[in-house]
């Protein structure tokens, strides 16, 4: 719906004016009135008169959109029921990009229930089972994307957040709605351990054998206060 407060006229869109869906979750306005409109059946862009619309068919990551939002760097990020996309508009004769994140990128969920840039461009997406925070910077320098999960919880695989449910209070605070009441998030009280730990290994067991890894070299990488270990696959049954 669009609503004039001046002249009370009410205006009604739905799929017949080429919306994708009429269940709409989200929509997010850009200061030149284009409207991002988030749907159970794909992303809108609303020019004033015309809708554009993309779906899973045209590279997104889901075709539900739960929340939108605007990095610095003025990509689109929007939230869907399969992880995260990053849209970037076509410009300056570059052709439109849409760019996924989801559990091969170190989710460990991919419902994102919101979506929220902190000051220093870290993108923490809340879902069924915690905050997961992606480290925007350095993916922008590196092209590679670290994800950080934080439960919050005790209990289960983490805190279940609702959807849309978010408050700032300034453009480093923030309050988030969950199934466990509320939780206020500042970034800068988040102290990130840069420097790297101090790890000895000192033996390891393959189901209780002990290996010779002197035949072995590798390497552990560290990143945003935590070890990065690397994934081990075992041929089937040697598990």
């Amino acid at each position: 719906y669009h609503i004039n407060l001046e002249t009370k006229k009410v205006e009604r869109f739905s799929e017949e004016d080429g919306l994708p869906s009429d269940e709409v979750y989200y929509v997010f306005e850009e200061t030149d009135g284009t409207k991002w409109i988030g749907t159970s059946y794909g992303l809108s862009v609303f020019d004033g008169e015309n809708f554009e619309n993309f779906r899973v068919r045209d590279g997104l990551a889901d075709n539900q959109i739960n929340y939108i939002t605007k990095s610095s760097s003025g990509n689109i990020w929007l939230a869907t029921g399969g992880g995260v996309s990053m849209f970037k508009p076509a410009k300056n004769n570059k052709p439109l990009a849409i760019q996924n994140f989801d559990k091969s990128d170190g989710m460990k969920l991919v419902n994102s229930h919101f979506i929220w840039f902190d000051e220093e461009g870290y993108l923490w997406q809340g879902t069924n089972g915690g905050l997961q925070m992606l480290d925007v910077p350095t993916f922008r320098q590196t092209g590679n994307l670290s994800v950080t999960h934080y439960p919050l919880s005790n209990t289960g695989i983490g805190r279940e957040f609702n959807f849309q449910s978010l408050s700032t209070d300034s453009p480093n605070e923030v309050w988030f709605g969950s199934m466990e009441g509320l939780v206020n998030l500042n970034p800068n009280k988040n102290t990130r351990k840069l420097n790297k730990p101090i790890l000895n290994i000192t033996s390891i067991s393959v189901n209780g054998v002990p290996v010779n890894w002197s035949n072995y070299t590798d390497s552990l990488n560290y990143h945003n206060g935590k070890v990065e270990f690397p994934n081990i696959t075992f041929p089937s049954g040697a598990n």
